[in-house]
């Protein structure tokens, strides 16, 4: 989630999340596509986690209730919409009771079941997670609170190693780990993983070698190999390195590889902020496009899904 207003934004962090909304629509598609697609989500977890840390100190003083508030504007109105573009596309209604269980994010924690389009899991850990985190900052000092994220990290991990079927992190609706939904435990670890890489680098002097644009561009290589491979519970630990790393670089990095794309990102800032949006979105356009096809099949589709497959290879 971008940090707007008066708080810093990194412009390449929006090329990132809008080609990872990409990513996991292509994966919702076809998960053949891009097999690996689901670890996407936690980059999302992580740069917001820290870009979170990154702006701390504003959270702190801000009202709790109107940061809510902006938290919601974001992405509530376009959530809503998207619930009733679900009811028309399915042709199925939902009760009221699945549809208060639904806007207020309760499916997404475990407290009721999901009658929302899964992907939407996301929008609802996100926003809990994230101001437990901002609460935790303000009624504990910095250091204390970052020992206490560390504990939880290292204990979520253990969980969703432990606990998680296959040790997979894509089973997200299928297991809770004691009263918590699976995808409540991501979303601790994701945040809590990106706020400890935001504090481990805060001081840090930002270097102009072109060690991190190396290091950047290998990670990159890395995890395009792995999202692209078969779907296998190894990478999902590695997951957390590869992304630490490429956002590690983009911040500490003053190359013009980077300044590029901080250019890039603010030039076209009104096409790359679609993230949120494409997330949103995306289930109901694929579930009418695979009805559409069912009726009327393009000419060429098996070839070029062949096509793409032999790209992989």
């Amino acid at each position: 989630m971008s940090v707007n207003g008066t708080l810093n934004r990194i412009y390449a962090f929006d090329i990132l999340k809008f080609f990872g909304a990409i990513g996991i629509a292509l994966l919702h598609y076809d998960w053949h596509l891009i097999p690996q697609g689901f670890l996407l989500v936690e980059m999302f977890f992580m740069l917001s986690g820290f870009c979170l840390y990154l702006n701390i100190n504003n959270y702190m003083s801000s009202n709790l209730k109107m940061l809510l508030v902006k938290r919601l504007k974001s992405f509530y109105i376009l959530y809503i919409i998207a619930l009733f573009g679900q009811m028309i596309v399915t042709e199925h209604l939902f009760s009221l009771a699945n549809f208060l269980n639904a806007i207020f994010f309760l499916d997404s924690i475990g407290l009721a079941k999901r009658y929302a389009y899964g992907a939407w899991w996301f929008l609802g850990v996100w926003l809990f997670c994230y101001l437990f985190y901002v609460n935790l900052f303000r009624v504990c000092s910095k250091k204390i609170s970052v020992l206490i994220i560390f504990v939880i990290v290292f204990m979520g991990l253990c969980s969703i190693y432990t606990y998680s079927p296959g040790h997979n992190l894509n089973l997200v609706d299928q297991i809770n780990i004691g009263p918590f939904q699976f995808g409540l435990i991501r979303g601790f670890v994701g945040i809590g993983f990106g706020i400890l890489l935001s504090y481990f680098i805060e001081h840090m002097p930002k270097t102009n070698s072109y060690l991190p644009v190396l290091v950047m561009g290998m990670s990159l290589i890395l995890l395009l190999t792995y999202l692209c491979a078969s779907a296998s519970s190894a990478y999902d630990l590695l997951n957390y390195i590869v992304v630490a790393l490429i956002i590690s670089c983009i911040y500490l990095s003053t190359n013009q590889c980077i300044h590029f794309m901080n250019i890039l990102g603010e030039r076209f800032k009104n096409v790359f902020s679609l993230s949120l949006a494409i997330y949103i979105f995306h289930p109901i356009v694929i579930h009418a496009l695979k009805r559409v096809l069912q009726n009327y099949p393009p000419p060429h589709f098996f070839t070029f899904r062949r096509f793409l497959s032999l790209l992989r290879l």
